[in-house]
């Protein structure tokens, strides 16, 4: 069967890193027998709501990209396959355990392989607020967290739905902490897990994508923000106007959570999610349930 690598979510944990790789890289790719869709590509066939009942389309993308590059395997990396985080219910992704199924009966033609990167909650909260404040939100932290139920964000529920759509053996957790170990080392370790150790690593842009505002920027944006007309236009601007002149990259990350709180989330969740990223000599990543 032809092989479809699905990298599916999470936010803030390196998508537009491999979005913009295999674009820009796509035909080094396809020389190794590797095709991709764009982000844009997949959208199409989605939406920005997550998968819906038409998922169809998504298939019949994949075939065709695979026909016209004349491929046997295929890559896409798509962050909203299950609508936004904390949409559901104040749910992490209460969104995936409809959108599982879909996208496994959608794929089912295909031997699909599914790479899921995750990130300590403690720092998935504070990147994930500041992404919301890149698309116009201005309601401060402590606001954004109190609707957010803090004993029930855990990634277990969600890779478990995952590995009963499509299989145990079949899905890849990917801890997003290895991206400090650097772009290209980040790339090759999905690529050679998921896809082959055969596929040559393409040239990696060394340019940090969707860079996170600093301190002074978060101050600047939730004061711009409730300024601004409803749509794109005005919020696009703003966004890279900050990214620019105001990101992490040249000034401190903001502190959000309070000590007592990001204590609290490191003892309920740290060791849960260390035993999620950490692959067991059997082959397989622990879980521990609750």
């Amino acid at each position: 069967m032809t092989k479809v690598i699905a990298s599916v979510g999470a936010h803030k944990t390196a998508s537009s890193l491999l979005q913009h790789h295999f674009k820009w890289r796509s035909e080094h790719y396809i020389n190794c027998g590797l095709a991709s869709l764009t982000r844009d590509e997949v959208s199409e066939c989605v939406g920005g709501g997550g998968i819906k009942e038409q998922s169809h389309k998504l298939a019949n993308a994949i075939n065709a990209r695979l026909q016209e590059s004349d491929c046997q395997k295929l890559f896409f990396c798509f962050e909203d396959m299950f609508g936004k985080p904390f949409s559901v219910e104040n749910s992490l992704y209460g969104q995936a355990f409809d959108g599982s199924p879909i996208l496994a009966d959608a794929l089912s033609e295909f031997d699909t392989r599914v790479v899921y990167v995750v990130r300590p909650q403690w720092e998935f909260l504070e990147s994930f607020y500041l992404q919301k404040v890149h698309e116009g939100y201005f309601l401060t932290f402590n606001q954004f967290i109190e609707g957010i139920n803090l004993n029930e964000i855990s990634w277990v529920p969600l890779v478990e739905q995952l590995r009963k759509d499509f299989g145990k053996n079949q899905v890849d957790i990917v801890d997003f902490r290895e991206v400090r170990n650097g772009q290209r080392q980040f790339i090759e370790k999905i690529v050679h897990k998921s896809v082959s150790k055969k596929v040559k690593i393409a040239k990696v842009d060394p340019k940090v994508h969707n860079a996170s505002i600093s301190d002074r920027g978060l101050q600047l944006a939730l004061r711009i923000n409730p300024l601004l007309k409803p749509g794109w236009s005005e919020v696009g601007k703003v966004r890279k106007f900050l990214q620019e002149n105001f990101s992490n990259r040249d000034e401190p990350r903001p502190n959000l959570l309070s000590e007592e709180l990001r204590v609290m989330l490191i003892n309920r969740y740290q060791k849960e999610y260390e035993n999620l990223v950490t692959v067991r000599k059997s082959g397989f990543m622990g879980i521990r349930t609750r």
